[in-house]
């Protein structure tokens, strides 16, 4: 297998040439295999994974996780559809893009009172902060549903933030 690598981010995209341990057999069944590329660039947080491929064997991946000394965090692609990756066509693709899927966080709340805590007469607001940015929610409403009755429990699901670290309601 001859398979390059393109790691895109924020900062920018790095090729990673053939991927290839000299004198190591790459790619065997069941096996896991590191590289190691250097580059000028900091792409940032890992966003896609670009596979290219240039030989005939027909070879397929379960996942590639890419990390960094400047982003040690691992992050993940998932070839969920198993796809045989091939320069020649009839066996497969010789080009894949996978990204990193969102990650959906679940916010809850639990009222304990209010003035108006037993009417829907409540706006509230989310602002979730971590490393990667800030999102704000919208109001938090869980239609046909008084989310703030007391002592009720109400839920909300955000994108990820990238390891969030506080959350504002307004």
């Amino acid at each position: 297998i001859s398979a390059f690598l393109t790691l895109s981010g924020k900062g920018g995209e790095v090729k990673t040439g053939s991927l290839d341990n000299p004198k190591y057999d790459d790619f065997v069944k069941g096996a896991i295999d590191t590289f190691t590329i250097e580059s000028d660039i900091d792409i940032g947080q890992l966003d896609c994974v670009t596979i290219d491929v240039e030989e005939d064997d027909a070879w397929s991946f379960e996942w590639i996780s890419v990390s960094s000394d400047i982003n040690p965090v691992e992050r993940y692609v998932f070839n969920n559809e198993s796809v045989m990756m091939s320069s020649d066509l009839s066996e497969g693709s010789n080009n894949m893009e996978l990204c990193v899927p969102v990650v959906i966080y679940t916010v809850r709340t639990q009222t304990t009172s209010h003035k108006y805590a037993d009417t829907n007469k409540i706006s509230a607001f989310l602002t979730l902060s971590g490393k990667g940015g800030e999102v704000k929610t919208g109001s938090l409403d869980n239609p046909k549903y008084n989310d703030f009755k007391t002592t009720s429990l109400g839920e909300l699901s955000t994108p990820s933030l990238s390891s969030q670290t506080s959350i504002s309601v307004n």
